[in-house]
C-alpha cells in the first residue's frame, strides 16, 4: 500500500482535535517531582570553629563531607560545597561583629577609653605585596576591644587619622 493513501485512511478528523484528551498522555516523573534544596549545615558555631583552626572552605568541604558520610548520611541532602560554605562563614562574621558592636554600645557604666593604633606592613591576602594595614585598638577598665583593621593606601598621617576616625564611627 502507498504511504499517501495509509495517510489519507486513517485521518477521519475533519482537523479537529476534540478526540484528544491531555489528561490521558502521562507526564514523566521529572515534571511532577520537586527537588528539595540541599540542607546548610553550618552553623554559626562550626563556622568560628573552622575559623580558630585555620580550615579553609575547600578543606571544610572535604571534611564535612567526610563527617556527613561516616554518619551514615547521603551527602547530596547537604549543602557542602565551597561557596556555600564561603556564604555560611561570612554571614556568621557579620552577626559576630553586629553583635560585639551592639553589646559594646549598650555598656551600662561608661568608661573612659584610650584609643591606640599602630600601622604594620603586612602580606596582603593574595601573599604577592605587602601592604599598610592600620590596627585600631580601644581599651579602658574592662574593655579591650579592635574594632577594625583597614587597609591604608599610603601611610601618611592624613590617611591615618581619616581610617582612625572611620573606624570608631562604626
Amino acid at each position: 500500500m502507498p504511504l499517501s493513501n495509509a495517510v489519507s485512511n486513517t485521518s477521519d478528523d475533519n482537523g479537529t482535535d476534540a478526540d484528544f484528551n491531555a489528561h490521558s498522555c502521562p507526564m514523566p516523573d521529572s515534571h511532577t517531582i520537586k527537588k528539595q534544596r540541599p540542607t546548610n549545615i553550618i552553623s554559626p558555631e562550626l563556622a568560628s570553629a573552622l575559623d580558630r583552626t585555620n580550615v579553609s572552605d575547600r578543606n571544610a568541604t572535604y571534611l564535612l563531607a567526610a563527617t556527613a558520610q561516616s554518619l551514615g548520611h547521603d551527602v547530596a541532602e547537604f549543602a557542602i560545597n565551597r561557596t556555600s560554605i564561603r556564604r555560611a562563614r561570612i554571614a556568621s562574621r557579620s552577626q559576630i561583629a553586629e553583635r560585639v558592636k551592639l553589646e559594646f554600645s549598650q555598656r551600662d557604666v561608661p568608661v573612659p577609653l584610650t584609643v591606640h593604633w599602630d600601622g604594620k606592613i603586612l602580606p596582603d591576602i593574595t601573599g604577592r605585596e605587602s601592604v599598610d594595614r592600620l590596627p585600631v585598638l580601644v581599651s579602658g577598665f574592662a574593655v579591650d576591644q579592635l574594632p577594625g583593621v583597614t587597609k591604608l593606601s599610603h601611610g601618611t598621617g592624613e590617611e591615618i587619622s581619616q581610617a582612625v576616625v572611620s573606624v570608631l564611627k562604626d
